[in-house]
């Protein structure tokens, strides 16, 4: 990354040997200078401690190497060298750099502040240049950390909501079962109370049992955390073989102090919300009360209202968990399979990075031409295609306008009208056995020299021009800033080339020859060859070394790993959620069913007197179904509503997503429905078989 000297100074960062940049290596003309990344010097230079001052290579050129970063140092995303960006000095913005401004905030200032800065610049910008500044002109800051992950926000806020509803859940399950234990238990307490037991001993008694169940729950709690931080660790490493420098370690998984913490302050929660109010009960019991003879406290009103209510919030969290949870399993699982609308078995991929010679789109072209000449000349590679972005692989995005309408998108490349923009080798679509259902493909005669062409595809065409042919008809794409006119030739199958994540895959693509528009320095490189990726390799470094010794070759890999390693980290998600519902159903299964079978055993003696007087076995158990199907429409109503709400705001994340909401519905109702009534249903069976005189002594 080009960079403003000063930046690595303002953000804190020393070097591990030599310097950062300085002022005055942004000066034009001055010596031109590199940082290296600590990876970067371990990989390429062997680590060698007397790297400062010596000279090496960027694109031909050469760099004086004046500092190493230290280990893992990424700073602003996930660079490997710094150099000093030294901006062409002009008047005019017009054929200006793309450049990304990042800053630190003064303390005393805002994001807030900044934008409305922005707003006023760019209203500047507008009236100073107005061909070349529209209203669409414009400008957000934002924190770094979002910038990639505009649309990870929801799924973060999902994780924390599920995180406090985990906890919620583990409360009430080990608050009702210690509060069922304790109304068994009054009589107990009495007695102890009744012999000189203060009511702090009884409360201190009440927490140090509650203690021991949670002490065990964090060990075991911080065990699956060091295994889960491991499993999702080894899916980065994965993703950082694309990425020079590796991933940031900010990205990574430490189990340090700050996770014990977190953890032991979450036991501490645990601890004190179902052990307090159980022992602060016993403790305010009356020994005469409660040794009287009701001391089976079986018609407790009170304490069976109170669990009551908290059996129905555990069913309504239950739900509400187990809902959410399956709808990102089920849409994760999809976004994983996607049909990419490619062929992608026998394809291998690389990308090329041309040195800054290659200036011309003739240059690049005649290029791509003698590579793919020298690759087809090996027995074993079939065809070779060349395109400037793979599905799924940082394509490009762009406005555009139509010739026969007076239409033209927002300029915005963020916006929903913008569309991806990809330039393709003539024989892209028969590598990828990719139809062109419309028109014809590109060929020799779509030159330099002749009319500029576009292949659009099927989905695009048939929302742009419903019932009719697209063929001939002309747009205009904003990204090239060239205002040229271009003919649609050709409509093509739909390639998805973005991840099915916030409605990214439905974005439609243009399709330029690069023999009209070749991309400027990085291209991907795809053949279909029986070799292995061992064998590709060879050929490929082999042949590209024979066409050009100073290209740089990376990230050779076949087209099936290209996509699988695409969906790696929602991979991690799915199993991340997979595991929230094992564990929601593990604790909603126990606590329901531990509860509700303890409520019925409670109340024996109720159900013996309930017989002696003439009810029948049906009605009894009747009366203990409806109770669970009360619970059960309970935590469909307010757990199932809150559940269906957080599904909308996941949505706008998760392309169809609504499709999986019935059917997860469904399967939770049914999960929920028969622990429920297996919890209501076999209890009371059991104490129904007992002969009322049993019942009436039931301990």
């Amino acid at each position: 990354m080009e960079i403003t000297p000063n930046l690595l100074t303002a953000a804190e960062l020393s070097p591990l040997l030599g310097r950062t940049l300085q002022a005055s290596d942004g000066v034009r003309g001055a010596q031109r200078v590199v940082v290296l990344s600590h990876s970067i010097w371990e990989q390429y230079y062997a680590a060698d401690a007397t790297i400062v001052g010596t000279q090496t290579n960027l694109d031909e050129i050469p760099h004086t190497i004046v500092g190493v970063m230290p280990e893992d140092t990424s700073f602003p995303f996930s660079e490997s060298l710094w150099l000093p960006l030294r901006p062409a000095i002009a008047t005019e913005p017009f054929g200006q750099m793309r450049i990304t401004p990042v800053g630190i905030l003064n303390e005393e200032s805002s994001l807030e502040m900044l934008n409305l800065e922005l707003d006023n610049l760019f209203a500047q910008a507008r009236a100073d240049y107005p061909d070349y500044y529209d209203e669409h002109s414009t400008a957000r800051g934002d924190f770094i950390t979002q910038m990639f992950f505009e649309n990870g926000g929801s799924i973060g806020l999902v994780l924390v909501l599920a995180t406090a509803v985990i906890v919620v859940l583990a409360c009430l399950n080990i608050g009702n079962l210690l509060i069922t234990r304790s109304l068994e238990r009054r009589g107990e307490f009495a007695i102890r109370s009744a012999v000189g037991s203060s009511g702090g001993q009884l409360i201190t008694q009440g927490l140090m049992e509650s203690l021991l169940v949670c002490a065990i729950g964090a060990v075991l709690g911080l065990l699956l955390a060091l295994l889960a931080f491991e499993y999702i660790n080894s899916i980065y490493t994965n993703v950082a073989s694309q990425i020079p420098g590796g991933v940031p370690a900010r990205w990574r998984f430490v189990f340090d102090g700050s996770v014990v913490g977190a953890g032991l302050i979450a036991t501490a929660v645990i601890w004190l919300c179902s052990g307090l109010f159980p022992a602060w009960r016993a403790a305010r019991m009356k020994a005469a009360d409660s040794l009287m003879g009701d001391a089976h406290a079986t018609t407790d009103r009170r304490g069976t209202a109170l669990i009551g209510m908290l059996v129905a919030c555990e069913v309504i969290t239950s739900c509400f968990l187990l809902i959410v949870s399956g709808i990102l399993v089920v849409a994760i699982v999809a976004l994983a399979n996607t049909d990419y609308g490619i062929e992608e078995e026998g394809v291998m991929t690389a990308n090329l990075e041309l040195p800054w010679r290659y200036e011309s789109t003739a240059q690049r072209f005649n290029f791509v031409q003698n590579l793919q000449e020298q690759l087809r000349s090996n027995s074993g590679i079939g065809e070779v295609a060349v395109v400037s972005d793979l599905p799924t692989r940082f394509n490009r995005r762009s406005a555009y306008a139509l010739s026969d309408r007076e239409f033209e998108s927002s300029s915005s490349a963020n916006n929903s009208d913008a569309q991806y923009v990809a330039t393709i080798s003539s024989n892209y679509f028969q590598l990828f056995d990719v139809p062109v259902v419309q028109g014809r493909h590109f060929d020799s005669g779509d030159s330099l020299d002749s009319q500029p062409v576009v292949i659009i595809d099927a989905a695009f065409a048939s929302r742009l021009w419903p019932g009719e042919s697209p063929l001939g008809k002309e747009l205009q794409i904003t990204e090239l800033n060239d205002g040229i006119w271009r003919r649609i030739v050709g409509v093509s199958d739909t390639i998805k080339q973005g991840l099915p994540l916030a409605g990214l895959d439905r974005m439609s693509t243009f399709y330029l020859p690069i023999s009209q528009v070749a991309p400027f320095n990085t291209l991907s490189v795809a053949a279909s060859t029986a070799a292995g990726p061992a064998d590709y390799e060879r050929l490929l470094r082999e042949t590209v070394t024979a066409v050009d010794r100073d290209i740089a070759i990376y990230n050779i890999k076949s087209m099936r790993s290209v996509l699988g390693e695409t969906t790696q980290i929602f991979t991690a998600l799915r199993d991340i959620f997979i595991a929230i519902s094992l564990f929601t159903l593990l604790l909603a299964g126990t606590g329901i069913f531990g509860v509700i079978s303890r409520s019925v055993v409670q109340r024996t003696r109720e159900i013996g007197i309930r017989r002696a007087l003439g009810s029948s076995n049906l009605a009894i158990i009747w009366m203990y179904l409806r109770q669970g199907i009360g619970y059960l429409l309970a935590g469909l109503v307010i757990g199932g509503g809150g559940a269906l709400l957080v599904g909308g705001l996941l949505a706008t994340v998760f392309t169809d997503m609504a499709r999986a909401i019935p059917l997860v519905f469904v399967v939770v109702l049914l999960v929920l429905s028969g622990l429920i009534i297996a919890a209501s249903y076999f209890p009371t069976r059991r104490v129904v078989d007992l002969e009322p005189g049993e019942a009436l002594h039931h301990e």
